[in-house]
C-alpha cells in the first residue's frame, strides 16, 4: 500500500495552497453545479466515472482540491479499490481532510479492512490531524476485522483528539467493541457518554445479542427511552439466535400493540420463528401480511425463509410452490428446498432437485 499511496509530509500539510496549471481555480471554489462537476452527481457506472475523470483532467479542473475530492468520493462507490488508491496518489498535494476520510471509508469497506488503520497510522506520522468524521470508518474497519488491538488504538486516538464526546464517534466505537466481543468495554463507553441517541442504545443492545447475553440485552431494551423498528428487530433476531423463538413471537406481538410497523427483516425473523415452532397457521398469516403490506413482492431472503418455514411445518408441497416461483434463486434457497424434501418429505425428490441444481450450473461444496 505504501508504494501506491503517497503520504504528504508535515511541511506539505501546513501549506494553505497548491500549485496548478490553472491558478484562478484555486482562488475560487467551483460550485457543485459547475458544468464539469454536475455529471458527477448522476454517474452510476465505472465507465461513466472514467469519462468524468478524463474531462476533469483535460479541463485542468482536477487540480482544484474541491473538484478532486468530489471525484474521489464518487470513485469510492463506483470504482475498484486499486483505482481509488491510484486516484488518491495523484490528488493535488496535500490532499484535503475530506479526501483522507473518503479513502479511509473505502479501505474500511474493502476485503482488507485492516488497511484503514495502517493508513491512519501513516497519516498521523505525516502530521495529519483527524476530525470527528475520521473515526467512524476506522471503527467500521475494526469491527469488520474484529481486531481488539486496533479498536483500542482508535479509541485512544479519539480521546487524544477530543472526539470521544461526540455522539456519532462513540456510537461507532460501541459497535466496534461489540463486534470484537468486548461488550464490557462498550458498556463502559456507553455509560460515560454525556449524550446518547437511539443509535447508542441500539448499538449496545446489539452488542449484548452478539455475545449471547439475551438477559442484559432485554434489560437494556426495556429501559430504552424510545424504540424504533431496528430496536425491535435486534431483540427479535436475538431471541432466534439464543434459541428462544417463542420469546421472539411475543416481542412481535408487543411490537404490534405499541404501533411500530414491521419491515422485511422483521417478517423474515418471524417467519423463521414460526418454522422452528411448527406454527403453520401463524406462518400463513405472516405470509399473507407480507403480501398485503409490502410492495416488494419478490424478496429472495423472505421467499427462502418461507421455503424453510413451510418445510419445517411439514407442508413441503407449499414450500415447493414458493420455491418454483422464486425468479432468481441462490445457493441458500436451493439448499433450503433440498433439505425440505430430504428431511421432511421424500428424499428421492431432494436428490432429483439436487441433480437439477447441478445440471443448471449450481455447485454445493458443503
Amino acid at each position: 500500500m505504501d508504494s501506491i499511496i503517497s503520504i504528504p509530509s508535515r511541511r506539505q500539510i501546513s501549506k494553505l495552497s497548491t500549485t496548478s496549471s490553472s491558478p484562478e481555480l484555486l482562488h475560487e471554489r467551483p460550485s457543485l453545479y459547475h458544468p464539469s462537476l454536475l455529471p458527477l452527481r448522476f454517474s452510476t457506472s465505472f465507465r461513466h466515472l472514467l469519462q468524468c475523470q478524463a474531462h476533469l483532467t483535460t479541463s485542468s479542473l482536477l487540480h482544484h482540491p474541491f473538484a478532486a475530492s468530489r471525484l474521489l468520493k464518487l470513485s469510492s462507490s463506483l470504482a475498484p479499490l486499486h483505482h481509488i488508491l491510484l486516484l488518491f496518489s495523484h490528488l493535488p498535494s496535500p490532499p484535503d481532510l475530506f479526501s483522507f476520510n473518503t479513502l479511509l471509508k473505502s479501505l474500511s469497506l474493502s476485503p482488507s479492512p485492516h488497511l484503514a488503520v495502517s493508513f491512519f497510522s501513516s497519516m498521523l506520522r505525516s502530521g495529519f490531524i483527524p476530525n470527528t468524521f475520521t473515526f467512524p470508518p476506522l471503527a467500521v474497519s475494526c469491527a469488520r476485522s474484529a481486531s481488539q488491538t486496533d479498536v483500542e488504538v482508535v479509541h485512544a486516538q479519539a480521546i487524544r483528539r477530543g472526539a470521544d464526546s461526540v455522539v456519532h464517534v462513540c456510537n461507532s466505537l460501541i459497535h466496534a467493541y461489540a463486534a470484537c466481543g468486548l461488550v464490557g468495554h462498550a458498556r463502559v463507553l456507553f455509560d460515560e457518554m454525556p449524550l446518547r441517541d437511539l443509535v447508542s442504545w441500539n448499538s449496545l443492545v446489539d452488542g449484548y445479542v452478539k455475545v449471547g447475553d439475551l438477559r442484559s440485552a432485554r434489560c437494556l431494551f426495556d429501559g430504552m427511552p424510545e424504540r424504533n423498528v431496528v430496536s425491535w428487530n435486534i431483540m427479535i433476531s436475538g431471541c432466534l439466535k439464543c434459541r428462544c423463538p417463542e420469546s421472539g413471537l411475543n416481542l412481535f406481538r408487543e411490537m404490534e400493540r405499541v404501533g411500530v410497523l414491521a419491515n422485511v427483516k422483521t417478517i423474515v425473523s418471524i417467519t423463521t420463528a414460526c418454522g422452528r415452532l411448527g406454527l403453520i397457521r401463524y406462518g400463513r398469516s405472516v405470509h399473507g401480511y407480507f403480501v398485503r403490506s409490502f410492495r416488494e413482492k419478490n424478496n429472495l431472503i423472505f421467499e427462502t425463509a418461507l421455503v424453510d418455514m413451510y418445510s419445517k411445518c411439514k407442508r413441503v408441497d407449499v414450500a415447493r410452490k414458493v420455491f418454483d416461483r422464486i425468479a432468481e434463486k441462490n445457493l441458500v434457497s436451493w439448499n433450503a428446498m433440498i433439505l425440505g424434501h430430504c428431511i421432511h418429505a421424500c428424499a428421492q425428490d431432494g436428490l432429483a432437485l439436487f441433480a437439477e441444481m447441478v445440471q443448471i450450473g449450481w455447485f454445493c461444496f458443503s
